[in-house]
C-alpha cells in the first residue's frame, strides 16, 4: 500500500523519524546510569532491600521508560519541526521533555497519594498498573524528590542537546548567521 502524501506516515517523515530510533540505546544507558548512581542503587543492593539482579532489572525498567518518554518528545518535534536556530531547537525539546517526564512523574506522584487500601495492597494499584514495582521503587518514600530535582532536569538537558547534536548530523536545522 502506498504511502498517502498528506499522510504524516510520509517517507521524509520517517527518515527524519529514524535518527530519533537509532538514539534509543544511548539514552536508554545513560538514563540507566543516572538512576544508578543518583538514587545510589549499589548502597541498596548493600544494604539488602535488592538484590543485584532485581536492581538491575528496576534500573533498566524505570531507565526504558524515560526513554521511551524522551524519544516520543524527538518524534513528535521532528513530525512537527520547522527550520530554526540550533539553541532555539534545543531549548524547545529540553522545555517539552521537561513537561513530559514532568507529567509522567505528577501522575504516579498523585496516584499514589490518591491510592486507598480497598484499591488494593500490591504496588501496581498504588503505583500505575503493569509498572507500579518500578515507580514504587523510585517515587516511594522522597525518590520522588531524586526523580523531579535531578532526574528531570539532567535528562532534560541532556535530551535538547542531544536533539541538537541529531539534527545538526542530519542536517535537519538551519544556522542562523548574522
Amino acid at each position: 500500500m502506498p504511502i498517502q502524501q498528506n499522510s504524516i506516515l510520509t517517507q521524509q517523515n520517517l527518515v527524519r523519524v529514524l535518527p530519533s530510533a537509532i538514539a534509543f540505546l544511548p539514552v536508554w544507558f545513560l538514563s540507566s546510569y543516572l538512576l544508578w548512581r543518583l538514587y545510589d542503587i549499589q548502597q541498596l543492593i548493600v544494604a539488602g532491600p535488592y538484590s543485584h539482579a532485581q536492581a538491575v532489572h528496576l534500573v533498566r525498567t524505570m531507565g526504558l521508560i524515560i526513554t521511551v518518554l524522551v524519544i516520543a518528545v524527538w518524534v513528535y518535534t521532528d513530525l512537527r519541526h520547522r527550520a530554526g536556530a540550533y539553541w532555539r531547537c534545543t531549548w524547545k525539546v529540553a522545555a517539552k521533555t521537561i513537561l513530559v517526564l514532568g507529567i509522567y512523574g505528577a501522575a504516579v506522584v498523585i496516584r499514589r497519594e490518591l491510592w486507598r487500601p480497598n484499591q488494593g495492597l500490591s504496588d501496581d494499584a498504588m503505583f500505575l498498573p503493569f509498572i507500579g514495582t518500578t515507580n514504587a521503587a523510585f517515587f516511594s518514600e522522597y525518590g520522588w524528590l531524586i526523580y523531579f530535582l535531578e532526574i528531570v532536569p539532567i535528562i532534560s538537558l541532556v535530551s535538547g542537546l542531544s536533539y541538537q547534536l541529531k539534527m545538526r548530523m542530519t542536517g535537519n536545522l538551519r544556522i542562523r548567521r548574522r
